[in-house]
């Protein structure tokens, strides 16, 4: 019964860590993506009104 315990422990926190990782990552490139959408939409202007 411990040992089922402690098995579940192990597998608990190693999934949390990949989906940490994952989770990070994903919120990391939307924050990319966004920041790129709004550089476009910027220059995008830009050339619209000749700056």
């Amino acid at each position: 019964m411990i040992l089922i315990k402690l098995l579940i422990k192990k597998f608990y926190s190693h999934f949390s860590r990949i989906i940490k990782t994952l989770g990070g990552q994903w919120i990391t490139n939307q924050a990319i993506s966004s920041t790129n959408a709004q550089w476009s939409m910027t220059e995008y202007f830009g050339r619209l009104w000749g700056v």
